[in-house]
């Protein structure tokens, strides 16, 4: 048979199978997806360490962190290979990922913070328009029914003219009614009913 060997590069827990033909190799979608998984992680631990390493010797400072895509890549790594079998690495290595997983927990909650931060500045923004917009509408009332009362008022004041124009032509009846005619629509005098009946009989 075959042996293969499923974790001799990638420095966890070593596991060996020993395959009755070599087709397996190819044929048999667990293997396949074994040694799939198994080059992912070579890959992944060969950045692993060589980031660890560049973070060591930086002093362990937060800028040398993976972060976004890179960070949440290592979350999904360590819940899988946690799950999977314990994960061989040096201290080193570990604690990077552990100030990684942090430092994106950090982030996550940073923008959380701000999304509710912003949420709340659009309601109080929304809220101050809403009430711009109702004392706009309600001064807009205000003023419409000032300007109406004063129309109203300006009306009344010239129909009361005419009638006391027409008062002045008691003697000459078409007159007085022509002027009476004059008055607009709206608040009259009440002495115009009694005028215009005059003048008309």
């Amino acid at each position: 048979g075959i042996r293969y060997d499923c974790g001799s590069k990638l420095g966890y827990l070593q596991a060996t199978v020993e395959l009755a033909h070599e087709s397996l190799i190819t044929e048999w979608p667990a293997l396949v997806q074994w040694r799939r998984e198994g080059a992912t992680d070579a890959h992944f631990l060969s950045r692993l360490r060589a980031s660890a390493q560049q973070w060591e010797a930086g002093g362990r400072a937060s800028g040398l962190l993976w972060r976004d895509e890179a960070a949440a890549e290592a979350q999904a790594w360590t819940a899988r290979r946690s799950e999977a079998e314990p994960l061989d690495l040096i201290e080193r290595e570990r604690a990077f990922l552990v100030a990684v997983a942090d430092n994106l927990a950090g982030e996550r909650r940073l923008a959380e913070r701000r999304r509710r931060a912003t949420l709340i500045v659009s309601a109080a923004v929304t809220l101050l328009v809403s009430g711009a917009a109702v004392r706009a509408w309600r001064d807009a009332d205000r003023a419409d029914t000032a300007r109406a009362a004063a129309e109203s008022a300006a009306a009344y004041a010239r129909n009361s003219a005419r009638v006391a124009s027409a008062r002045n032509w008691l003697a000459d009846p078409t007159t007085a009614l022509t002027i009476l005619r004059e008055v607009e629509d709206g608040p009259r005098p009440a002495s115009w009913d009694e005028l215009a009946r005059w003048a008309v009989e």
